[in-house]
């Protein structure tokens, strides 16, 4: 089963010529999974190749404009598409009221939502079928804000056995020392890195992370591989902050707007 991460915006609040706010497009077998829709994001999924009606739900981490302002738009075009199917939306508290009241201007959808509202203060896990479970746990930022763990379900016994795979993804957070232990071992893990290192008042401030700070996470975690992105619009040059976080933790990358991670 195909199992891969593709990154659809890595920038932070401020989308640039060449990177758009935060979305990421989990791809498990024939199936998607959304985590957060910044503005632009359906034009993202069009243009690296997404598979629109093959989106099975869509987890939002925290209510802030670069997380969610472009629901509307890709809601809609789900519904122009012709969609039918119920779509599963795990959400933070507000976001349902939201979404709806900003729905109501326009044409009804031609699908149904179900939401589920986001309340854990420690992992929960909030999706199960026959070949993923998303586990959600809190992060540490301005407002209530969630991560989530993408595992593989365990294969049956007469089969080869193989590993489970999993992917974890932190948004907006600062460093938590708590939070290796939540992800331990999973083979990919994006991390926010909105800040340099030489910001790092400005990134406690702003509740969240530095390069270094993701790198920590990952070498406590002992992670396959850790992938930074949300990158505040200042930085033209990304290059320094990949060097900070390979120093610590060497299988770093850093995200671009399309690149794909297989998990």
């Amino acid at each position: 089963m195909s199992f891969s991460v593709t990154i659809l915006g890595s920038g932070a609040a401020a989308p640039t010529t060449n990177r758009c706010p935060s979305a990421n497009a989990i791809q498990v077998g024939k199936n998607v999974f959304l985590i957060d829709c910044a503005e632009g994001t359906q034009m993202q999924l069009v243009k690296y190749n997404i598979n629109l009606h093959k989106i099975k739900a869509i987890f939002v981490s925290h209510l802030h404009g670069d997380h969610v302002y472009g629901l509307p738009g890709l809601l809609s075009s789900l519904s122009m598409l012709d969609r039918s199917k119920k779509l599963e939306m795990f959400v933070p508290p507000l976001l349902e009221e939201w979404l709806v009241s900003s729905l109501k201007y326009f044409m009804p959808l031609g699908f149904s939502l179900q939401f589920h509202t986001l309340t854990a203060k420690k992992p929960e896990i909030i999706y199960d079928d026959k070949r993923m479970t998303v586990t959600c746990f809190p992060l540490k930022h301005r407002i209530p804000t969630w991560g989530f763990l993408f595992k593989e379900n365990p294969k049956p016994t007469n089969t080869r056995g193989d590993k489970p795979r999993s992917f974890a993804c932190c948004s907006d957070t600062m460093y938590m020392e708590q939070l290796p232990h939540i992800i331990s071992d999973v083979d990919l893990l994006y991390h926010e890195a909105t800040y340099s290192n030489n910001e790092k008042e400005r990134a406690q401030e702003t509740f969240h992370s530095t390069a270094e700070d993701a790198a920590r996470i990952a070498l406590a975690a002992n992670v396959g591989k850790l992938v930074i992105g949300h990158f505040s619009s200042r930085y033209k040059d990304i290059e320094p902050l990949l060097k900070q976080a390979k120093n610590i933790f060497p299988n770093t990358e850093a995200a671009e707007d399309g690149s794909r991670f297989e998990v």
